[in-house]
């Protein structure tokens, strides 16, 4: 199915949507990978919307529940509503949930694209719209993970747990070539964020050139960012 293949998007995400009208427990696999608007067809955002709100309270998801809840929507079409009831549900939905979030990651991709363009044709300096493309593609890259169940990680969590106690201090991650901080956190791991945080003037700068330095002679590759100090002052 090419890009441009409105009808063929459309019918996906009616079959979604009947399924989750076959199955509500559905909802929250949909619910992770796509959002109300990430449909193309304005009925199947309200839908979307409608059956997020039952199951936000508890209610059943149920064809008569959803109508009474949209049907005084100016955008609400009853014929589109019982065609949509008639799609027989679809397994793998999982699968077409993707779809329906790629095809709107390259609706909103077409869209930022364009607001570029017509800035770019403006008076705006270019700073200001390479801010605006960094933040919407940001945005989008933020929505990709899908939300996971956290018993699904506790195994993987007591795997960590349970190595960390085996080594017992020992360097496991980068070496920070500061042998009580390597102690204290096995070495700078991969994953982590870590903050260096200190008032003013008291080297935080140092300690972290000082670290960028001891990645650097194991053979590890490192980029800095400063908003503060040009190149050469770090350099010095």
């Amino acid at each position: 199915m090419g890009f441009n293949d409105d009808v063929g998007i459309l019918g996906i995400e009616y079959s979604v949507l009947a399924t989750i009208f076959f199955d509500e427990k559905k909802f929250d696999e949909v619910a992770q990978y796509i959002g109300e608007d990430d449909f193309i067809y304005t009925l199947n955002s309200l839908v979307f919307r409608a059956m997020k709100k039952c199951s936000q309270e508890n209610i059943p998801i149920s064809q008569d529940k959803i109508y009474n809840m949209i049907c005084k929507d100016p955008c609400f079409n009853e014929g589109e509503y019982l065609y949509l009831l008639s799609k027989t549900p679809i397994s793998n939905i999982e699968y077409y949930s993707g779809m329906i979030k790629d095809y709107s990651n390259k609706r909103k991709i077409l869209g930022l694209c364009s607001e570029l363009s017509e800035l770019s044709n403006t008076d705006t300096e270019s700073k200001v719209i390479l801010e605006k493309a960094e933040q919407g593609l940001y945005g989008l890259m933020m929505k990709q993970a899908p939300i996971q169940d956290y018993s699904s990680q506790i195994d993987k969590a007591v795997e960590l747990y349970l190595e960390s106690k085996k080594i017992n201090g020992e360097l496991k991650g980068l070496d920070t070539g500061f042998s009580k901080l390597n102690s204290i956190t096995t070495g700078f791991n991969s994953g982590e964020l870590i903050i260096i945080g200190a008032r003013p003037s008291m080297g935080k700068t140092a300690l972290a050139l000082n670290i960028v330095q001891s990645i650097l002679n194991q053979g590890n590759g490192v980029a800095f960012f400063s908003l503060e100090m040009p190149a050469y002052q770090l350099i010095n």
